[in-house]
């Protein structure tokens, strides 16, 4: 059987928001680069090392996996 998920409002809203700056900041990167960039060189950038920062640890909260969507549709 399978477990059933208790999703929230909030929780939906905090997931989209993550990607949507996800997204965003991929975007800006690939528009700044003169070269085009791999999606996995680009997650590494805008998810793993997004994470570790100050700034964007928040990314931690949520599943990589819709992160990990977004870059790939982007490109």
């Amino acid at each position: 059987m399978f477990a059933k998920l208790r999703c929230t409002q909030q929780d939906l809203a905090r997931l989209f928001g993550c990607v949507r700056v996800v997204w965003n900041d991929a975007l800006a990167i690939c528009k700044k680069s003169k070269k085009v960039l791999k999606s996995g060189d680009l997650q590494k950038l805008v998810i793993t090392q997004a994470k570790k920062t100050e700034e964007r640890k928040w990314l931690s909260e949520v599943s990589v996996v819709p992160l990990q969507q977004s870059v790939a549709d982007l490109g």
